[in-house]
């Protein structure tokens, strides 16, 4: 069955490769008016080609209480061409305290969200170099998470703390200094973030360590894999942890990690067995779980779910289907587990280079998820599975929208659904 796998990476690649070669604005959406913000967060102009992330590391301090952060962000880079100017981003309700490169203070200025920074000589094309950014304020607070993105703050049922960030369509840069184009992933990224004493912090990756700064806990995060921008994610609450393994079909033991409120450890022990039939569904048809060094994690956030590379957000309430619904009558498997960790694959594992072309993630996404089914119940299932998405096929745009203009504006789920049945037509 890996040639299932290999077949569609193999239309995922074409897709893509027609994507880029497509016109840049369809002729559905040449009536719309684009701003020099869009063309400034999708463009990729030399003041981003010039050079190539390698890895970020975020030094934070978040105060859920007074919903402010604080502290620094440095950027690895190396130069792909000489410049001595390039461009960052970062949302104008951020404020920046300072730039550096090699201790040296360097000279900015903002034009929207685009952050161009500039060197007093030409950095020659293959210097790697640092960049660090310190800045502080108070992140945009999401208004219907995780679709319009930022911070949660809110209270658990006990009416403690609960904090989480999500940013897929609005970027990275709502919360931290970065590149934020998705054609440019980190190799590796740092999360060390410090929060009050009585909380915990849970991001991407591996747990490195702990360090107690009085009144604040630190807690250092490992990704060991390349990773979308928006993938890059905090939670902070009260959070119980538990562990489990799963084994590939070579032997290979997979570490799963849970994070989930105190008060639904019970609940979420008996609720999350169903991840191991998962990881094994996709294993049968895509191979083996593709950022295995870092681990597999199910983390409890306030909002529906993300696919939070590595640490995927969970907010389902626990329920079958998409909370309760959505999914036909006979099946009981949870959509958010089922649908995020598909991501794993298409999306954060091959990932298209521009937010048009989501697409590539939504719809072979939506496409496992039928193929979940045939491997837990089915051929016949499978199809009565893809038959209840076609009510949501409307019509109402191309699945492919305007590039370099950080598109965001989906009127209907067609990139997901329709998507999805045209893969079942291939």
């Amino acid at each position: 069955m890996k040639s299932v796998f290999h077949h569609l990476a193999l239309v995922a690649c074409l897709g893509l490769l027609a994507t880029s070669a497509a016109a840049q604005i369809p002729a559905f959406y040449r009536d719309y008016t684009f701003t020099t913000a869009d063309t400034l967060r999708g463009a990729l102009r030399p003041e981003r080609t010039c050079y190539d992330v390698t890895y970020y590391g975020l030094h934070l301090r978040i105060d859920p209480r007074k919903q402010q952060l604080q502290g620094y962000v440095d950027i690895d880079f190396t130069a792909v061409a000489n410049f001595s100017r390039l461009q960052i981003d970062l949302y104008d309700n951020m404020q920046i305290d300072g730039i550096t490169f090699a201790d040296v203070p360097l000279e900015w200025e903002r034009d929207y969200q685009a952050i161009f920074v500039n060197f007093p000589e030409t950095v020659p094309a293959g210097t790697r170099g640092t960049l660090r950014v310190t800045y502080h304020g108070e992140p945009q607070t999401a208004r219907m998470p995780p679709w319009d993105g930022g911070f949660v703050w809110t209270q658990d049922r006990q009416g403690r703390s609960w904090s989480a960030v999500a940013c897929e369509g609005d970027g990275a840069s709502l919360w931290l200094p970065n590149k934020d184009h998705l054609s440019d992933e980190p190799d590796s990224v740092l999360i060390s973030v410090a929060v009050p004493k009585d909380l915990m912090c849970v991001a991407n990756g591996n747990l490195r360590e702990v360090e107690d700064e009085g009144a604040f806990t630190r807690y250092n995060w490992f990704v060991s894999y390349p990773i979308n921008n928006y993938n890059v994610s905090v939670n902070i609450g009260h959070y119980a942890h538990f562990s489990d393994e799963y084994y590939a079909q070579d032997g290979d033991t997979l570490a799963l990690d849970y994070y989930v409120l105190d008060y639904n450890e019970a609940r979420a022990r008996e609720h999350f067995t169903q991840t191991k039939t998962v990881l094994a569904a996709y294993e049968h048809y895509l191979d083996k779980y593709p950022f295995w060094e870092d681990g597999f994690a199910l983390i409890e956030t306030p909002y529906l779910g993300m696919e939070h590379q590595s640490g995927i957000a969970y907010g389902n309430k626990y329920m079958r289907g998409y909370l309760g619904g959505m999914i036909p009558r006979g099946m009981n498997w949870d959509y958010i587990i089922v649908h995020e960790s598909g991501h794993e694959y298409f999306g954060n594992s091959i990932s298209c280079n521009d937010l048009a072309e989501m697409w590539i993630h939504e719809s072979f996404t939506t496409y496992l998820e039928s193929l979940y089914v045939e491997y837990t119940m089915g051929y016949k299932d499978a199809v009565r599975y893809l038959v209840s998405q076609r009510s949501s096929i409307l019509n109402q745009e191309p699945i492919l929208g305007p590039a370099n203009v950080n598109w965001e504006d989906w009127q209907g789920s067609d990139h997901y659904f329709k998507g999805s049945w045209m893969l079942h037509t291939l």
